[in-house]
C-alpha cells in the first residue's frame, strides 16, 4: 500500500516537473524596434505613412532545430501613424474611427506552413485576428523569420473596405484614396 502511494507520488512530481520545463522552454520576446510603412494610391499620387509607436511581443522556442510558435501579438496605435500632412493624418484618423477605436490590434490563432530556410532563418504564415476600425477579420499573413538578427519582416496588403473603413477623400471628394493598403512591417525583439 505505501510502495504504490509513494510511486503515485513520484509520478506525480514528474508530471508537474515536465509541465513546468515545457513551460520555461517557451521565451517570450518584446518587439522593441520597429519599421512599419503603410502604403498606398490615391487618383492623383501615391501615399505612405510611418507608424512611430507599435507595441507586442512574440513567444516562441527552438525544439530539435525547429522553431515552434506559440503566442504573438501587436498593437499599433492609429494616432502614431504619420504621413507629414495633418490633413491626411486627421483623414485617416476619421475613416479609422480613431475615437472609438483608437488601436489596430493583431492576435496570434495560430503558425502554419512554418519553414527553416536558413541556420537562422525561417518562413511562416501567422494566422490570426486583424482588427481594425472595430471590425475583426481572420487573416494570414507571410513573414520571415530571422533569429540570429532577432527580426521578424512582412508584407502585407489590406483592403479598407472588408474593415468597413471608407477609402479617405478630400478635396469635396475629387481626391479619392484607392481601396488597397499595403503594410510593411521590420520588426525586431529582445528576450523579456
Amino acid at each position: 500500500m505505501k510502495s504504490t502511494y509513494r510511486i503515485q507520488k513520484t509520478w506525480i512530481i514528474i508530471f508537474f516537473m515536465t509541465i513546468g520545463l515545457a513551460l520555461q522552454a517557451q521565451e517570450k520576446f518584446n518587439f522593441t524596434n520597429h519599421k512599419i510603412l503603410i502604403e498606398g494610391t490615391s487618383n492623383i499620387h501615391d501615399w505612405e505613412m510611418e507608424v512611430e509607436e507599435a507595441d507586442g511581443f512574440i513567444e516562441m522556442k527552438m525544439e530539435n532545430d525547429k522553431l515552434n510558435i506559440s503566442n504573438i501579438s501587436l498593437t499599433i496605435p492609429i494616432k502614431s501613424m504619420k504621413s507629414g500632412k495633418g490633413k491626411m493624418d486627421s483623414n485617416t484618423y476619421e475613416a479609422l474611427k480613431e475615437e472609438k477605436n483608437p488601436n489596430i490590434t493583431f492576435s496570434f490563432l495560430e503558425a502554419t506552413q512554418l519553414e527553416k530556410t536558413g541556420n537562422f532563418t525561417y518562413t511562416a504564415n501567422l494566422k490570426g485576428n486583424l482588427s481594425i476600425a472595430g471590425n475583426t477579420q481572420v487573416v494570414s499573413i507571410p513573414v520571415e523569420i530571422d533569429n540570429n538578427q532577432t527580426s521578424l519582416v512582412a508584407n502585407y496588403t489590406i483592403t479598407m473596405t472588408d474593415f468597413g473603413v471608407d477609402p479617405p477623400t478630400a478635396m469635396f471628394g475629387t481626391i479619392k484614396t484607392g481601396d488597397a493598403v499595403n503594410i510593411n512591417f521590420n520588426l525586431n525583439y529582445n528576450k523579456q
